[in-house]
């Protein structure tokens, strides 16, 4: 059973105990003059609608919620059109969701990111719904889910750090009509030093502005719809099975 939370009707609720509640996290900010600035929340819906589109009959109560739809944005924040909360307005944000869940009864709860700048934000919000409402609470960005063994990457995927072929070439596949093919440039990151890299082995604070003198990083111009189709697949086998994880979990805890 696939329930839309703004489609319910109260007293409803009574009949998603042990459901799972998800909350599509995404932002408002630029990704090159290619990509809407709803690339994330965008990405982040349909991923979900292709997810629960054949799965109506799904074994488990899933409860899918609006999206979250600004994040934590900092790092984008000098691009014309981002809208950005700091991280710990963000964090405030899921916990008062997750609190309300959890008065309403419902204590599994999937954070579905979309954006790396909510990656910190949700697992902090995660830890203190846990500690507080006693909720089983993952945070997962569909990065998580991997890379399918089929493709082969046209840069690393490590380098494609914001509006380059993955996130172009998923919306080229899931929304293609938001795309401006004709704005596709490439645009690598120039970083500080090997091991500054926002994807590297040491974490660092940067901001675009670091990277590049674009509002993207990374190379759009490789983007193809068939890597956003393997893509997608990937990703709805692993969030599926997650969802079906989080559902069979011995919860609530001892």
């Amino acid at each position: 059973m696939v329930s839309n939370y703004l489609q319910l009707y109260s007293g409803q609720l009574d009949a998603l105990e042990g459901a799972v509640a998800v909350l599509p996290l995404g932002a408002v900010e630029t990704h090159g003059p290619h990509l809407p600035l709803g690339t994330d929340t965008l990405i982040a819906e349909r991923l979900l609608d292709r997810t629960l589109a054949e799965w109506e009959e799904a074994p488990l109560a899933l409860l899918r919620l609006p999206a979250l739809w600004i994040g934590a944005s900092g790092e984008h924040d000098q691009g014309l059109g981002t809208l950005a909360l700091e991280a710990e307005e963000t964090i405030a944000a899921i916990q008062a969701i997750g609190g309300q869940l959890a008065k309403a009864g419902i204590k599994r709860l999937l954070l579905f990111n979309a954006h790396g700048g909510n990656i910190a934000a949700a697992q902090v919000a995660a830890l203190n719904l846990r500690r507080r409402h006693d909720m089983l609470v993952a945070a997962a960005h569909w990065l998580d889910f991997g890379m399918p063994e089929s493709l082969q990457p046209p840069t690393p995927p490590q380098a494609d750090v914001h509006g380059g072929w993955m996130e172009t070439s998923l919306l080229l596949h899931l929304e293609p009509d938001v795309v401006r093919e004709d704005r596709m440039e490439p645009s690598p990151a120039k970083t500080p030093g090997p091991s500054l890299f926002p994807e590297g082995p040491i974490a660092w604070g940067w901001r675009t502005s670091d990277l590049t003198d674009e509002t993207h990083v990374g190379n759009p111009e490789k983007a193809d719809p068939l890597i956003g189709r393997l893509m997608t697949e990937q990703i709805v086998e692993g969030l599926r099975a997650l969802l079906l994880e989080l559902a069979e979990a011995d919860w609530p805890s001892a």
